[in-house]
């Protein structure tokens, strides 16, 4: 008897999530998806592989992913109550799989990244929505780094936007965080956001407020706070700028992705700083942009650390169709008591995209990516890593890549 896998049984309920939803011609669905994959080689003729320092939150990605990786979204509004009350579900199934592993055919990774149903419109809550159960929730992320620096991804429940003054909004999550079955081991976190707050012109504040509690018997658990405050600029042109403050503690220290990544193993003590200014911006009809500026300072009874990291992408349309594509990135990271580690990655990829701006997807680019790093980043380098001693390059201290790598997103 031939058995189904899990990816076989992910994408069995996604088409009959479709199928039953398409049925129903008064409220078909919304169908959302994310795909990016590629195929390359090193400069020593060897297989893809991409360029990221230990220490680091992340990795400049364009021209240096070495994954395939799909996520689609499934909602499906249902029938609107006589008062205007409107419930949604929503079920994204993602894949991910890693051929650069000299497996050539590998297990994929399967994941139910949300599912939840939502109500808004419901004259009892004053213009709120409510939800319950897996999602996304308020991310932010930077986009050429790929880091999600305030990302409070929650399975738990949630009553959001509420309105309180001059335009701003209250919202309040809830989640758990659960270990071994069987065991009295778990969190409890608590989501408070403040947003939409009027600052300047064409300036808001945003302030969220993170408190986990250790729920368990387990030792070496520990619960925590963190802090984010944030002021997100408008410009006239269509650019923005978000620059973000973010402090964390114990069992909150990692901030971004705190209580859904397991329990909370770090002590009291434990801290991590942040500073994140991220900008987008249009300079001209046809040159578009983002650059990053992050400073992150972990203060970890395991050992304290500072991040830098600054770079840009650039995006200059040369037709309607056709645009060059270029980013450069620089990561330092210094250990206390350790040598520095440095990481310049630079790519130049022309592309062929749906439309020439910024954010248009689907993009197929042509790539070459260069990196070169110092002594001490090849010692702290994983053995599986590019920049590892054991890794394609040996013991010099830069490499090169070349591929073509597909990215959209509708």
């Amino acid at each position: 008897m031939k058995h189904t896998t899990r990816s076989q049984l992910g994408l069995a309920i996604a088409a009959a999530l479709f199928s039953s939803a398409a049925a129903a011609d008064s409220n078909p669905i919304d169908f959302n998806g994310y795909i990016r994959g590629g195929v390359g080689s090193n400069s020593e003729k060897g297989q893809q592989t991409c360029f990221g320092l230990a220490g680091a939150g992340g990795k400049y990605r364009l021209g240096n992913e070495c994954d395939f990786f799909t996520e689609f979204t499934f909602g499906y509004t249902l029938p609107k109550a006589a008062d205007g009350a409107t419930f949604k579900a929503v079920v994204m199934p993602g894949l991910q799989f890693n051929p650069y592993n000299g497996d050539p055919n590998p297990p994929p990774v399967t994941y139910l990244r949300q599912a939840y149903v939502e109500g808004s419109g419901i004259p009892e809550l004053g213009g709120a929505t409510i939800w319950a159960g897996r999602r996304f929730y308020k991310r932010n992320n930077y986009y050429p780094l790929d880091f999600y620096y305030w990302n409070d991804a929650l399975t738990g429940a949630g009553i959001d936007n509420f309105p309180v003054w001059a335009g701003s909004k209250l919202s309040y999550a809830i989640s758990r965080s659960n270990g071994v079955t069987g065991i009295s081991d778990s969190a409890t976190r608590h989501e408070f956001q403040w947003s939409d707050l009027p600052a300047n012109a064409e300036g808001k504040i945003n302030l969220g407020l993170t408190v986990v509690a250790a729920d368990s018997d387990q030792p070496g658990t520990h619960g925590g706070t963190a802090l984010s405050v944030q002021h997100a600029q408008g410009f006239s042109n269509g650019g923005k700028n978000k620059l973000t403050l973010q402090y964390g503690r114990g069992g909150a220290v990692d901030i971004g992705f705190v209580g859904n990544r397991g329990l909370t193993p770090h002590p009291a003590s434990d801290s991590r700083s942040r500073l994140v200014d991220e900008v987008f911006f249009q300079m001209t009809p046809r040159l578009s942009g983002q650059a990053d500026l992050i400073y992150q300072r972990d203060r970890f009874a395991a050992g304290a650390q500072t991040w830098t990291s600054y770079g840009t992408r650039l995006n200059y349309a040369l037709t309607s169709h056709i645009k060059l594509v270029g980013d450069v990135g620089h990561d330092i990271v210094r250990p206390d008591g350790a040598p520095q580690r440095q990481l310049t990655k630079l790519t130049v990829a022309p592309a062929i995209s749906l439309g020439n701006g910024y954010w248009d997807r689907p993009s197929i680019y042509f790539y070459y990516t260069y990196a070169k790093w110092n002594d001490a980043a090849r010692a702290a380098a994983a053995a599986t890593s590019a920049l590892s001693a054991s890794g394609p390059f040996g013991v010099a201290n830069h490499g090169a890549t070349v591929g073509v790598f597909l990215e959209a997103w509708w």
